[in-house]
């Protein structure tokens, strides 16, 4: 009999957090020696913590704080990257990857691409028994949706 599908994906899930947490983690440390080292050791100390809790407890992604701390991560990186690439694109004479605004624009779109994986993730979580979602999704709360028992009578 073959393993259902997906029965590792909970657990790959984790280790790719803990990696990319390791190399966002690796890439502060690495900031050590940049003229603006204290700047982008926040950039990416923010996502290897938050990355690193999504390893410990995928369902952090589902908490308001994670989720706000890194919807204002991703907003600021987002920001950030595209004053970088409309600088670079005015100002670059060879291969970008060659400019150390090339660099740190590559770093901010890997940060920005995998904090939105990470935050997109608890609005696709998936019971890993049953298949089903493992909590109802909120819907508007009008009167035709409501089951029978909580509609109530239009006059009192």
């Amino acid at each position: 009999m073959a393993p259902a599908a997906g029965r590792g994906a909970p657990g790959l899930w984790r280790a790719c957090n803990w990696l990319m947490g390791a190399f966002f983690a690796l890439a502060a440390f690495v900031q050590v020696n940049d003229p603006d080292a204290e700047v982008w050791m926040v950039v990416y100390t923010i996502p290897a913590g938050l990355t690193l809790l999504v390893g410990l407890n995928p369902l952090v992604t589902g908490n308001f704080i994670w989720k706000s701390v890194s919807a204002i991560h991703i907003f600021f990186c987002i920001v950030w990257a595209v004053g970088l690439a409309y600088n670079l694109l005015l100002h670059t004479k060879q291969n970008i990857l060659h400019e150390e605004e090339g660099r740190e624009l590559f770093g901010l779109v890997i940060i920005t691409a995998w904090l939105s994986l990470c935050h997109s993730s608890s609005n696709h979580r998936v019971d890993t028994v049953t298949d089903l979602p493992d909590e109802p999704r909120a819907r508007p709360m009008t009167p035709a949706l409501l089951s029978p028992r909580q509609q109530r009578p239009l006059h009192s």
